[in-house]
């Protein structure tokens, strides 16, 4: 049975939550999602037309374009900030990453938590990451450091993908 051990530091959290958000933005940004804004912007522009004295500056547009991005630079780094895991808290220092036939197990020193294969969801790779996903925002997280070789760590995944796929084909079997 796969199992790895390594440290877990802030940058895996930080590489995780990357992950998520792209892949949110990956759902969430369809043809209604860019037919809503290109709708949004229509309307606004029909109605700033309206304006009767309304004269386009284009060194101010540009100006309140800018500040507006460097704001929202700003106040996202702020969140990501925010959101870091803290020092001796349950997401970083040392931990141990178990797969049985049963599912998966994280042991570190303060918490020790197991998952059956039905809960996760999807096992995902990045050229620095493992992610065992068990909803949209959780997660198991190894960073493919965690492997002595290559060899490694495609033995974890495909165990992982092997385990998850047999367990949605059980749960699909019983519907």
């Amino acid at each position: 049975m796969p199992t790895v051990q390594f440290t877990a530091v802030k940058a895996d959290m930080a590489a995780f939550q990357r992950f998520v958000t792209a892949r949110i933005r990956r759902s969430v940004r369809t043809p209604v999602y860019f037919g809503v804004l290109v709708l949004f912007a229509v309307i606004l522009g029909e109605l700033l037309r309206r304006v009767p004295a309304l004269q386009f500056h284009t060194p101010t547009a540009a100006l309140v374009l800018g500040l507006g991005g460097l704001l929202w630079w700003v106040l996202s780094r702020l969140y990501r900030y925010a959101a870091l895991p803290v020092d001796g808290g349950a997401l970083v220092g040392p931990r141990r990453i178990e797969l049985t036939d049963d599912g998966v197990r994280q042991v570190s020193e303060t918490q020790d938590g197991r998952s059956t294969w039905a809960g996760i969801l999807s096992v995902d790779e990045t050229p620095t990451h493992i992610f065992l996903m068990t909803d949209r925002l959780a997660g198991y997280i190894v960073p493919v450091t965690a492997f002595t070789t290559a060899d490694d760590r495609r033995a974890f995944v495909t165990f992982a993908r092997d385990r998850a796929r047999r367990a949605d084909a059980a749960a699909s079997t019983h519907l």
